[in-house]
């Protein structure tokens, strides 16, 4: 490795790490100022107030890395402009954009970084300070659950409708089943006015029957109860729903699949699958950009540097939510309305860079 190298890499670290610890402890302390009266209210003790500060510091780490890397990338490149070290390195007929190449391989390295720490790490520590916010401030009940209406759901050759599941009796109200044959013929259909789970089976109360007995025919019968042998268990029918930063890629995944499988609409699940890979790489097109800002010799000064790759983060981040938006409506393809504002902003920073090189 190169001497230059070494040193490049070591001020975008440096100042890097400085960054982060600054926002972190910002976005900490003003967390703290506005929650401070919930937790004091709710008698919260003190090691539940601070473990939920601190399940929150991976979260708001993965937020900060973009705009980290933007600030530490701008803050080395002016910093050696001002001691002219730019221009000793042209001097010394040095191609500059290609000697700041390890700002772009250090911004590759803390994207994947962010997302595996999206991955792996902030799924549990989300889902733990959300669970200390709505079970010991909110006083909600720890499960989640309460109940759910209008319940479509299939299983195999079945499918099943419940007017309303009440999640900690574990009773339906209304169910209605249907049993398809492999030709997806109804040969039964149960409608019930209540169920209840006894001994691994299903009691229907007051259950109309209607089931086929020859072709087009159907016997109807009423009865008082009756058993239904189903592999559903009550917690199938809970649609405990949690946020995208509560689940890894794979979970993303499998929930997507399953509302598809299902029967619904999916599209807001794949948004949030294409999202969870599409944002840990804002941190490489944002240092793409900060090369060229940093560069500029227009630009002079560090703070007016800083501020215009602040406005480049902001402007991705608003770009970034409105295709989201968007995407969620169906207007844009939820691949599109994932990847939309980091293929804008490769192009501009490539741009940027075709521009100062004339």
């Amino acid at each position: 490795m190169k001497v230059i190298t070494k040193y490049i890499v070591k001020e975008v670290i440096k100042v890097f790490i400085m960054c982060q610890f600054i926002f972190i402890l910002l976005y900490l302390v003003i967390d703290f100022i506005q929650k401070i009266d919930n937790f004091v209210k709710a008698g919260v003790p003190f090691s539940s107030t601070i473990a939920y500060f601190l399940y929150k510091i991976p979260l708001i780490t993965d937020q900060m890395i973009p705009v980290a890397t933007t600030i530490s990338v701008i803050v080395v490149i002016c910093l050696m402009k001002k001691n002219r070290e730019i221009m000793a390195m042209k001097a010394c007929g040095l191609d500059i954009f290609r000697t700041f190449t390890p700002a772009i391989f250090i911004s590759i390295i803390l994207s994947v970084f962010s997302f595996i720490l999206s991955d792996a790490i902030i799924p549990f520590t989300s889902s733990r300070q959300n669970e200390i916010w709505n079970a010991e401030v909110k006083k909600r009940d720890p499960s989640g659950l309460s109940g759910s209406t209008n319940i479509w759901y299939k299983s195999d050759n079945n499918i099943y409708w419940i007017e309303y599941f009440d999640a900690k009796s574990q009773t339906m109200k209304g169910p209605v089943f249907y049993f398809f044959n492999d030709q997806f013929i109804l040969v039964k259909k149960i409608k019930g006015e209540t169920g209840r789970r006894v001994n691994n089976r299903w009691e229907i109360e007051k259950a109309k029957v209607q089931t086929l007995a020859g072709e087009n025919d159907y016997r109807f019968e009423r009865l008082d109860q009756v058993s239904i042998d189903i592999p559903e268990t009550p917690e199938m029918f809970i649609k405990k729903i949690k946020k995208p930063e509560d689940m890894s890629y794979g979970q993303l995944k499998r929930h997507a699949q399953k509302v598809r499988a299902e029967g619904y609409d999916n599209t807001a699940d794949m948004v949030n699958l294409y999202r969870k890979l599409a944002f840990p790489f804002i941190t490489a097109v944002l240092a793409l950009i900060a090369i060229p800002v940093g560069l500029w010799e227009k630009i002079n000064g560090i703070p007016l540097s800083i501020t215009i790759g602040i406005a480049a983060c902001f402007l991705l981040y608003l770009i970034m939510g409105f295709a989201r938006a968007i995407g969620l409506a169906g207007v844009l393809p939820p691949f599109l309305s994932a990847w939309t504002a980091n293929i804008l902003f490769s192009l501009a920073g490539i741009n940027l860079i075709i521009y100062i090189k004339k």
